[in-house]
């Protein structure tokens, strides 16, 4: 079986074994002196003290106000907005995991916009978000400080967009340090991957399924112990528009310090790749390892090693 098979069926074992463990993901089991929820449709003076009893409590396509610092866990299975409030005395609107499992599960297909956020402090098979099946949109969200199999955001086959300025930050994980992705991925504005963590491959973004940055987007100052410091390609198209970097990565003992593309393809409109480093010396800026490169070379600082020269196309 060749290696990039290999891998891709290891990666869905993973996601296979996450989707159950993600099961016992269930009600938030604490909270801060300081949070409060607020369904809108159910009036101000009615307030949640955790988010899985506002959940429970809300109308399919309905909206929750998260003020303050709650502490628990989350499943979302309907269609729901939540929309962080910084109101006098309760500080920055976060979610804390209290590294006891996934911050947010989301199943059923939901589709969720989260606005205005951090989350943060969570633990387990994934430790930030972990997507089902539904479509995610993160505006002006930070998901930091998580570990786990994949330690920021896991979207098992539905799709994630990052919008404004959304981070992904500091987390750590053993395969995909940011996110692990086996559905479309999209970028927009100035969202970033930065500063995470991966104890295998895709310091920043494991991408089985489509990755596209777009705007500003960044993905930068990653760690990875094996390929993809920034971004690990299996087999999958990667677009790379507009002033978007991959920058500064780093794989430790492996390949493509910036990407590593195996049997993928990488289309490149502007964007640049530069400052990434590989231990090995292999692929600093891109490694590619039977896949095409489109349009790549002019933008890439830092080498690129092709083990399939006659694929690269002008």
């Amino acid at each position: 079986m060749p290696r990039h098979r290999k891998k891709i069926v290891v990666l869905g074992a993973l996601g296979l074994a996450v989707l159950a463990v993600g099961g016992f993901s269930s009600s938030a089991s604490a909270s801060a002196p300081q949070c409060q929820i607020i369904n809108p449709a159910k009036g101000l003076n009615k307030p949640y003290s955790t988010l899985q009893a506002a959940v429970n409590g809300a109308s399919a396509g309905g909206k929750l106000w998260v003020r303050g610092t709650c502490v628990g866990v989350t499943t979302i299975s309907k269609n729901l907005t939540l929309t962080g409030q910084k109101l006098g005395g309760f500080g920055v609107p976060t979610l804390n995991g209290g590294r006891i499992d996934s911050v947010l599960t989301i199943r059923d297909a939901a589709v969720v916009a989260i606005n205005t956020l951090t989350i943060t402090n969570g633990y387990g098979s994934v430790g930030g978000i972990f997507d089902d099946n539904g479509a995610l949109t993160l505006t002006n969200v930070t998901v930091s400080d998580s570990t786990g199999t994949s330690g920021g955001i896991l979207i098992g086959g539905g799709t994630l967009t990052l919008n404004g300025s959304s981070s992904v930050t500091g987390n750590t994980g053993a395969l995909g340090g940011g996110i692990l992705s086996f559905g479309p991925v999209f970028l927009n504005g100035s969202s970033s991957v930065t500063n995470n963590t991966s104890g295998g491959e895709g310091g920043g973004i494991i991408a089985v399924s489509s990755l596209t940055l777009n705007d500003s987007s960044i993905v930068s100052d990653n760690t990875s112990a094996d390929n993809g410091g920034g971004i690990d390609v299996e087999g999958s198209p990667v677009f790379c528009n507009g002033t978007s970097s991959v920058s500064d990565n780093t794989s430790t003992a492996g390949s493509g310090g910036g990407i590593y593309n195996d049997f993928g393809v990488v289309f490149m409109s502007g964007c640049t790749i530069t400052g990434n480093t590989a231990s090995n010396g292999d692929g600093g800026g891109i490694y590619n390892n039977l896949g095409i490169l489109s349009n790549a070379l002019p933008g890439i600082g830092g080498n690129v090693y092709n083990n399939t020269p006659d694929d690269i196309a002008p």
